[in-house]
């Protein structure tokens, strides 16, 4: 069995390199300079963390056009474990904020577990940045509402993928049910606000 040493390297070995995301170790911990205590990072916070660009497609409501909206920033968080490690109360509260604010933040057992969640995120960017993506000149302001709703809607869809992936964990670890309990009634709020949009 991989240690989580052994995962997290070759997550940043693959990942770590790639011109459309940021992803660094995060440490948290605490240490001694000048005579005093310093304390850093964040409690709870994941082992893995940085940006990833998101780039999204749709057939236009107005022109039926297949529209590729601009690429936006997105926080990403991976929080790595072995095959039987569990997540403590603090890692469990710092994804549940990271969820409310829409980043995309998953627990890894593996290379396979990341490779799941970002290469359909990595095939859309290569193929936008590589020109495949129609230009769409004399659209922008058009579109720019249209744009909006999309990434509204990009941000509400991870949330929920985040979500889903977090109950699947709890059941195949503590079974908690407030933990449960917490992310059905997350998933009946971003369902709501996606409603609302479309």
């Amino acid at each position: 069995m991989k240690t989580e040493k052994q995962i997290q390297n070759s997550i940043l070995r693959k990942y770590g390199t790639k011109a459309m995301m940021r992803l660094f170790r995060q440490n948290t911990g605490g240490a001694v300079q000048n005579g005093r205590f310093v304390q850093f990072g964040v409690k709870g916070q994941n082992d893995l963390g940085g940006l990833i660009t998101v780039v999204d497609i749709d057939e236009c409501g107005c022109c039926g056009n297949k529209q590729w909206h601009k690429p936006i920033g997105q926080h990403l968080g991976i929080e790595v474990k072995n095959k039987t490690g569990r997540p403590s109360q603090e890692q469990a509260n710092y994804q549940r904020w990271m969820l409310d604010c829409y980043g995309i933040n998953f627990i890894a057992r593996s290379l396979k577990d990341v490779d799941d969640m970002l290469d359909p995120i990595i095939d859309k960017y290569e193929s936008w940045s590589s020109g495949l993506a129609p230009k769409q000149d004399g659209l922008v302001e058009k579109h720019a509402e249209i744009d909006l709703t999309r990434h509204e809607l990009s941000t509400l869809d991870a949330a929920l993928s985040g979500c889903f992936a977090s109950i699947k964990e709890t059941l195949e670890t503590d079974k908690n049910m407030d933990t449960i309990k917490f992310f059905i009634r997350r998933i009946k709020g971003i369902s709501e606000a996606i409603l609302k949009i479309s």
